[in-house]
Formats: C-alpha cells, sequence, structure tokens
C-alpha cells in the first residue's frame, strides 16, 4: 500500500470518529449542534469505520475534500452524504443566507462570484435581509458616496 493510501485511511477514520463523537458523545464540545439537534449517524455506519471507509473511497473521498451532508436537517447516511470543496462546505451551513435571482438559487456567497453581482457582501447581505427583490439586491449598483478628501 502506498503511503499517500495510508495517509488518506488515516484521514477518513479521523472524519469518522469526529462525525461520531459529534453525533453520539454528550461531552463533545459540538454535540450541542449535532447529536442533541437529532444528527445521527446511520446504523449502515454507527460503530462500524471499516463500513464508512469503503463507502468514502467509493464516493469522491480525496484528500483536501470534506464530508458535508447535503440536508443539514438530517443525519450523517450515505444518501445524505457526499465529498466537497472546503468552500462548498462553507457553503452548506445552517446560517448560510440564500438568495433565489435568475432561476437560480444560490448562497450569497456563490452570486458574489457572479457576473451580475455589483455590489459587496455587506451590501448584498443586508439588502436580502432587508427584504430587497433579489435580482434588484444583486445587480444594483451601490450608492458611490464622496470622499471627503475629494472636496477639499
Amino acid at each position: 500500500m502506498k503511503r499517500e493510501d495510508i495517509e488518506e485511511i488515516l484521514r477518513l477514520q479521523s472524519i469518522y470518529t469526529n462525525m461520531m463523537q459529534r453525533c453520539h458523545t454528550p461531552s463533545h464540545y459540538a454535540f450541542a449542534d449535532y447529536g442533541a439537534r437529532g444528527i445521527h449517524v446511520s446504523s449502515e455506519w454507527r460503530g462500524k469505520p471499516a463500513a464508512f471507509i469503503h463507502w468514502a473511497v467509493n464516493n469522491g473521498a480525496k484528500p483536501g475534500l470534506h464530508l458535508d451532508r447535503m440536508d443539514n436537517a438530517a443525519g450523517y447516511s450515505p444518501d445524505n452524504c457526499q465529498f466537497v470543496t472546503p468552500q462548498v462546505n462553507g457553503r452548506n451551513r445552517r446560517n448560510t443566507v440564500w438568495a433565489t435571482a435568475f432561476g437560480e438559487t444560490k448562497p450569497l456567497g456563490a452570486w458574489m462570484e457572479d457576473d451580475r453581482c455589483a455590489v459587496a457582501y455587506p451590501t448584498l447581505i443586508a439588502r436580502i435581509k432587508a427584504g430587497w427583490d433579489a435580482e434588484k439586491a444583486i445587480t444594483q449598483p451601490s450608492q458611490r458616496t464622496t470622499n471627503r478628501s475629494d472636496n477639499e
């Protein structure tokens, strides 16, 4: 077995251990956000690290990718998990603000990368939270304020 294969198996073992602890160990610092909310590890994986690792290897696990639950209200199971980039994983949180515009629903962070977005993130989030129409919030440029030094 190659060194990188061993390192990946150890990384997946660590992911498994952390997943189990935050879902099933009340003393774990993240239990309140997982196990206490009803987020559990499926019976297919609970107590079966080899089954999880086998699934992970066959479902896109690669160094640098994170385990992600597609539905944050559901637990860890083969049908609710995937491996994604840290950026995608960071956008799939309970507090992520989403907006639907131009027939697409995306997190605001993804809208910031869209060529149609004409504003900074703080402006966009303030507009969405204030109830603006998403297309207008994304595309309407900010009012440019005059710099004091320009008038002196």
